[in-house]
């Protein structure tokens, strides 16, 4: 099983599709495994979770079924496309004070996705 095709088969069994972000964000993190190990974790995430999985699911599973230790899952990726690997990536926003826009810096998404106890919903592209 490849990284596209664990993300396809999570999206046809939660009749939910993932965001461009999200999509992006399962594939650089899923993409490390092997087709035996993706075809593992996808399976224990289908059977373990009652609402769409997220990336940290997947951690999970691959804590659990000893395919990585939970001190590597708080790890950036070093490969991240977003931040470089330094787990900080810079947003533009508007304050809401003046309107102006400026940055922010906020946690990477692959670090944030591969915390175990994240549990919030991942923004689209839209938000960034």
């Amino acid at each position: 099983m490849t990284p596209r095709e664990a993300v396809t088969q999570v999206e046809d069994v939660y009749e939910k599709q993932f965001t461009l972000r999200q999509t992006t964000v399962f594939l650089i993190y899923l993409g490390k495994f092997t087709p035996e190990q993706l075809e593992k974790m996808t399976q224990k995430v289908i059977e373990t979770c009652r609402y769409r999985p997220k990336v940290a699911d997947f951690q999970t599973a691959a804590t659990t079924l000893m395919f990585v230790t939970k001190k590597e899952a708080m790890k950036a990726d070093p490969k991240c496309e977003l931040c470089d690997g330094s787990g900080w990536e810079v947003t533009a926003c508007t304050d809401p004070q003046s309107g102006d826009s400026v940055e922010a810096v906020q946690r990477c998404s692959c670090r944030t996705l591969r915390s175990i106890d994240r549990k919030e919903e991942v923004g689209s592209l839209a938000d960034w």
